[in-house]
């Protein structure tokens, strides 16, 4: 990241020296982002009714995931369990590689509810609104 210029430093000496704002700058545009495409995420999720279609079967699942892979040739292809999507973490990771068309990331609604459940069990009130 920083070799990248994706946030400022100054090298006074051997080591590389990062001014808290520029981090938490980075920090804020990075969560901006990760927000931004889960939410563009499930709109396209709500706005083609997926919420509201039946579990698929096994086989069914295994058609659409090549057909996504056909049109989606470069990205590999990953389901996000709860523990996954509970992590913030990882899902700012694999939210990243999606921006970049290295993974085309799916989900069901029942795995966000068990997400959802587990950020109710565990997680204080302030967060929790992020998983609604």
């Amino acid at each position: 990241m920083l070799d990248k210029g994706l946030i400022p430093f100054s090298r006074p000496s051997r080591h590389r020296r990062i001014r808290l704002t520029d981090l938490l700058e980075y920090e804020r545009a990075s969560r901006s982002r990760r927000d931004s495409s889960i939410r563009q995420m499930i709109a396209v999720g709500d706005n083609s009714a997926l919420y509201d279609l039946p579990e698929p079967s096994p086989k069914e699942a295994a058609q659409a995931i090549a057909e996504v892979r056909r049109s989606q040739i470069n990205a590999t292809i990953a389901f996000l369990d709860a523990n996954i999507i509970y992590s913030i973490t990882l899902t700012d990771t694999l939210l990243t590689m999606s921006e970049h068309n290295l993974l085309f990331p799916l989900w069901s609604p029942e795995v966000l509810l068990e997400a959802a459940r587990e950020a109710e069990r565990t997680l204080p009130a302030s967060v929790q609104a992020s998983f609604q």
